[in-house]
């Protein structure tokens, strides 16, 4: 770009995980997938030949990276389950109710958070009839 140098949004993912913890780099290969400038499997294909200081940092976030999670703070949630060694969360699972309102689950169950949303529901909630906000 006019003999500014740049690099791909993968190697910015690989150069990152060495300077970075670990849930930086997945929010950011979230995002770069998210936005279709990667996927998955490219940054899981990239961190494995990847022979940086941080090698095995990058080729362990390019593995907890999904497709289709929206906001920084979703992936951060779902990495605290799952290092915390709980089921990891279906991302986007849509459950509809009254055609309006979408609810994350877990593999095998839904999450802890649809008991909140059934005590809404049953209290009629403005929150409630105006669906989510991600609808």
């Amino acid at each position: 770009m006019r003999g500014i140098p740049l690099t791909t949004p993968t190697s910015t993912f690989l150069d990152l995980s060495d300077e970075l913890g670990l849930a930086e780099p997945v929010v950011l290969g979230d995002s770069l997938v998210r936005a279709g400038h990667a996927t998955p499997q490219r940054l899981v294909a990239a961190a494995s030949g990847y022979r940086g200081k941080a090698r095995r940092h990058a080729r362990r976030a390019a593995a907890l990276v999904r497709a289709d999670v929206d906001p920084p703070m979703e992936t951060r949630a779902r990495l605290l389950m799952v290092l915390a060694g709980l089921p990891e969360p279906v991302v986007n699972h849509k459950v509809r109710v009254a055609r309006r309102c979408h609810l994350v689950g877990w593999r095998g169950g839904p999450c802890p958070a649809s008991a909140t949303a059934r005590q809404v529901a049953s209290r009629g909630g403005a929150a409630w009839r105006s669906g989510c906000p991600r609808g």
